[in-house]
């Protein structure tokens, strides 16, 4: 194998890994610079930012815990997948831990769309589905652009 591909091959299987356990490290953005960009693209009146920003409150020592869950499962995955000896059982085990944590998560999120959405005016409701349309638009890029990277570097 060239020198270039291997090198391709390996930036590429280390983001693979690298890109989830960053954003399981990055300190999470608190909810008030959240809030900010999001009342200005919704038009979020003074009212409706203080609402959401006491639903963001509500549930802020659940969405920390839930966080360093998955800190810790991504953390434990990576060790048992880097281990001198891994163990298949271990990287399942591990694999699994991050999927429960990350639905919590998830079902978390969920509650706190589910109790902002009320308070949105229909037009800003609209405008929210766009966000979240355009976020998703984005994260499927990458992901496009990163198995591009992965097969252009196993000859694919």
């Amino acid at each position: 194998m060239r020198t270039r591909t291997k090198a391709l091959l390996t930036l590429a299987l280390l983001a693979t890994v690298a890109v989830p356990l960053a954003a399981a490290r990055r300190p999470a953005p608190g909810a008030g610079g959240l809030l900010e960009r999001a009342a200005q693209r919704l038009d979020l009146t003074a009212e409706q930012k203080s609402q959401i920003r006491d639903i963001f409150a509500a549930h802020k020592t659940e969405v920390e815990a839930e966080l360093l869950a998955i800190k810790t499962a991504r953390e434990a995955m990576w060790v048992a997948i880097h281990a001198e000896n891994p163990s298949e059982a271990a990287i399942r085990g591990a694999a699994n831990a991050v999927g429960k944590a990350e639905g919590e998560l998830g079902v978390t999120r969920a509650r706190i769309v589910q109790e902002v959405r009320p308070g949105l005016t229909p037009e800003q409701q609209a405008e929210l589905q766009q966000m979240l349309a355009d976020f998703r638009a984005f994260a499927q890029t990458f992901f496009e652009r990163l198995r591009e990277h992965v097969d252009s570097a196993l000859g694919g």
